[in-house]
């Protein structure tokens, strides 16, 4: 999982910069062409991604605001209210309890794994994670690995006077300085993409490409003025490349609409382990689910700025329109 980007990469059409190995997962699996996620920000995104449930069911949709540390650290007296209950486990608790050994690790540039990401708005009553390295699993146990990837928050590289012939999106003013911060953040999608071939090569050294499931996808949109934070497709739409070990529907494009908490029950599924009943999302393999008609997502408080948005996305099947309505902020 990398952290705010968009699908500005050679498999979604990009033709400013080269991502081989991201390509190659693509042309080796599924790409998704309509992938979105149920809030536009961190916290509550991942909060989402990793119970399978929408943010707003959890009460988890106001940004980093059920922590005891960082940005969102509050008072002691309410972090009882913070915790999880027991009824809504963490995908890896359900991974853990069949067996799988269970990882969330960031990625470095010296190949090794230190704490991954977890920006979740809720205090897991156990500790979410076996360790922060796929690598250390036990020879008798399978592993079921998160790996965090610094993203498009990546712009340190700015050697990137070679971009040059990209086009700017339309809502874009034309100018020196957008475009200069759009060369570094397609030069962090090369760095990403070198990052993704280094952990294949990984997983190739130690045997375990061939029966791995990998999926590839951001956390949420760009970082920019009608991206991160807010519900047009810059903000919500994803790339989601999803590679099985056996060439297993290989090559394929699907243009249904998915959303990220489908990855909760996707993986349980493909590990052939029940889902619980109170998933939101659903197998995006299985083909008893009819394709949905249109995707929800929402934006509440965003560090100290209360804008509570929602909207319905349907299947454009590329004009990109967003069917949006503004909830007024109620009186009082």
């Amino acid at each position: 999982m990398a952290e705010d980007a968009s699908p500005h990469i050679g498999c979604y059409g990009e033709t400013a910069i080269d991502t081989p190995n991201l390509d190659a997962l693509a042309e080796q699996g599924i790409r998704f062409e309509n992938a979105f996620v149920t809030s536009p920000v961190c916290s509550p995104c991942r909060s989402a991604l990793v119970t399978g449930i929408y943010q707003t069911t959890l009460g988890a949709h106001n940004h980093r605001s059920q922590t005891d540390s960082g940005k969102g650290k509050a008072r002691p007296q309410y972090y009882d209210s913070f915790k999880l209950p027991d009824t809504v486990p963490l995908i890896s608790d359900i991974f853990r309890k069949a067996g799988y050994y269970t990882t969330n690790g960031a990625y470095s540039a010296s190949g090794e794994y230190g704490v991954g990401k977890t920006d979740y708005n809720f205090i897991s009553p156990t500790p979410p994670y076996d360790g922060t390295d796929w690598r250390d699993c036990p020879e008798d146990k399978p592993f079921f690995a998160q790996i965090q990837l610094p993203g498009g928050k990546d712009r340190n590289d700015t050697s990137s006077d070679h971009i040059k012939d990209f086009t700017l999106p339309p809502h874009y003013p034309d100018h020196q300085v957008i475009r200069d911060d759009w060369k570094t953040y397609l030069n962090s999608w090369r760095k990403q993409d070198r990052q993704v071939g280094d952990i294949v090569k990984e997983l190739k050294q130690v045997g375990k490409f061939d029966n791995t499931v990998i999926f590839f996808l951001t956390d949420h949109g760009i970082s920019h003025i009608r991206g991160k934070q807010f519900l047009y497709d810059e903000g919500i739409q994803v790339p989601l490349i999803i590679r099985f070990p056996d060439g297993h529907m290989a090559k394929t494009v699907r243009n249904d609409l998915v959303l990220h908490i489908d990855l909760a029950p996707t993986s349980l599924a493909l590990a052939g382990i029940e889902i619980p009943e109170h998933f939101q999302g659903h197998d995006i393999f299985d083909k008893s689910i009819a394709p949905r008609d249109f995707i929800v997502s929402a934006r509440d408080r965003c560090d100290e700025t209360i804008d509570i948005i929602r909207c319905l996305r349907t299947d454009t099947r590329g004009s990109r329109q967003t069917i949006r309505k503004q909830i007024p902020y109620p009186a009082g």
